[in-house]
């Protein structure tokens, strides 16, 4: 449901952008249960459809907590930003 929630906010925002306007969005790795979550690849999946990923960056997060260590493992956990752009600009 989530996946499905954020694909509509994408969709809004890409509708409201003006031409050449840009949307920043920011998003940390997290869990969904005892699973690892990229956020990026959250936030790429949700968007594909109307807008595109025009930069990115990311910085390493500690993990917060034991479960958080143990679905990471050896993966770093990340906060990102993502700069989108409406497709067919």
């Amino acid at each position: 449901r989530f996946d499905g929630d954020l694909a509509a906010v994408f969709s809004e925002i890409a509708r409201v952008l003006l031409p050449g306007g840009l949307a920043a969005v920011v998003m940390g790795d997290s869990l969904a249960g005892s699973v690892a979550v990229r956020g990026d690849h959250v936030l790429r999946r949700a968007a594909k459809t109307h807008l595109e990923v025009v930069a990115w960056a990311s910085q390493e997060r500690r993990a917060l907590g034991r479960n958080e260590a143990r679905a990471f493992g050896s993966l770093p956990k990340r906060e990102h930003i993502l700069l989108f752009a409406r497709r067919g600009r």
